[in-house]
C-alpha cells in the first residue's frame, strides 16, 4: 500500500485478446470494443466486503499496428485509435511490428 493507503494498480492490456474475449462475451454483431480507461477504473473500483479501492497509476496497451505500405486504410484507422487512446489519462498504446 502507498501513503495515501490505496494499492497502485496498473492495468495492461494485449488487445487482441480483448478485442477477441469481448466480441465472444458481447455476441453476434457487436465490435469487441472496449474503452480501456473505463474497464481499468472498474478494475480498480471498491468491491463487495469492504475491499478498499486501488489507484490507477497507467493503463498500457500492446497491439500490432497494421503496415502503411501493405495496408494504408487500416494503418490509418490504427493511428486514430493510438491516438484516442494516448489521449486518454494514464493510457499509453505500444504497437507491435513485426
Amino acid at each position: 500500500m502507498t501513503e495515501s493507503g490505496a494499492n497502485r494498480v496498473g492495468v495492461f492490456f494485449d488487445w487482441q485478446n480483448s478485442f477477441h474475449c469481448a466480441r465472444d462475451a458481447f455476441g453476434p454483431g457487436t465490435t469487441g470494443q472496449v474503452n480501456p480507461l473505463l474497464t481499468a477504473q472498474l478494475l480498480v473500483a471498491p468491491r463487495p466486503g469492504g475491499t478498499p479501492p486501488g489507484r490507477l497509476v497507467a493503463v498500457r496497451i500492446h497491439t500490432g499496428m497494421a503496415s502503411q505500405h501493405r495496408d494504408a486504410r487500416t494503418y490509418a484507422a490504427n493511428r486514430r485509435q493510438f491516438a484516442y487512446w494516448n489521449g486518454l489519462q494514464f493510457v499509453r498504446a505500444f504497437p507491435l511490428t513485426s
